[in-house]
């Protein structure tokens, strides 16, 4: 049974960062983290952007003091802390800065910062936080205005749509555009198996996650949405082997003891 859980897996596909949205009852038991080290809101300006409680290691935190002093006269600072921030998954103020950036550096290297940053906040937010959606289709859609070749931005624009727009269908079908031009894309494959999980639609699921698998025998991201799948389809033999290669791996640790959880019935 699916319940409204769901790892978000951000950074192209290897790190466990929070359990969100949806997925099968007792998978996925974080534990919440207390500390005193909070990031905390940047400047009156970006209070209403900057409202997580993400901790931040102390060197990182010093760092990112550092070159706050240099952002004023130098543009790639702010570049940097938007960087640093998105590094520690602080992906609300990553945008804030990638944004302050692309006011003196306008590239399409920083809006491709700043649509992946908004990208993943949307993933944290569970797509309902309308102004993070809004912002991140209107920032992926300036991406392919400018670069219509870029599928990674076109696939994560099918997504996002899909799950924000009045007309699902309508980003399933951006999604399947991708797969014609690149028929491997990770991200176009990997958007559509997590659709599949949502819809119920475990065997459309399972053919998505298996080609990324083919492709890349170590994405054990992927190798972990496919045991979901094969655990709602009542297939422990498969579980057991994907969850076998995942546990003898180098993955994130986390996504490994979630892995486990689901050898217990």
């Amino acid at each position: 049974m699916i319940s409204k859980k769901q790892i978000i897996l951000l950074g192209g596909a290897a790190s466990v960062v929070v359990v969100l949205l949806m997925f099968p009852i007792g998978v996925i038991k974080m534990e919440e983290k207390k500390s005193d080290t909070r990031v905390q809101k940047e400047d009156t300006a970006a209070q209403q952007q900057v409202s997580h409680t993400v901790e931040l290691p102390k060197e990182l935190r010093t760092e990112i003091d550092k070159l706050k002093k240099g952002v004023a006269s130098n543009p790639k600072s702010a570049e940097k802390i938007g960087d640093l921030f998105a590094s520690a998954t602080a992906f609300d103020s990553a945008v804030y800065y990638y944004k302050k950036s692309a006011q003196e550096q306008d590239n399409l290297a920083i809006k491709i910062k700043t649509a992946d940053a908004y990208y993943n906040l949307f993933g944290i937010t569970e797509g309902r936080d309308s102004k993070v959606a809004d912002a991140c289709k209107e920032i992926l859609k300036e991406i392919l205005t400018i670069s219509p070749s870029n599928m990674e931005a076109k696939a994560k624009l099918g997504y996002v749509t899909t799950l924000t727009g009045a007309a699902p269908m309508e980003g399933v079908g951006i999604l399947n555009q991708v797969l014609e031009v690149e028929p491997e894309n990770r991200t176009a494959l990997f958007n559509l198996g997590l659709l599949g999980i949502r819809s119920r639609q475990f065997e459309k699921a399972i053919t998505r996650f298996e080609k990324i698998i083919v492709k890349d025998s170590d994405d054990q991201v992927a190798r972990f949405y496919l045991a979901i799948c094969y655990k709602e389809t009542n297939n422990p033999t498969k579980v057991r082997e994907l969850v076998k290669i995942i546990t003898r791996s180098n993955a994130d640790p986390v996504l490994i003891s979630e892995a486990e959880k689901l050898l217990v019935e």
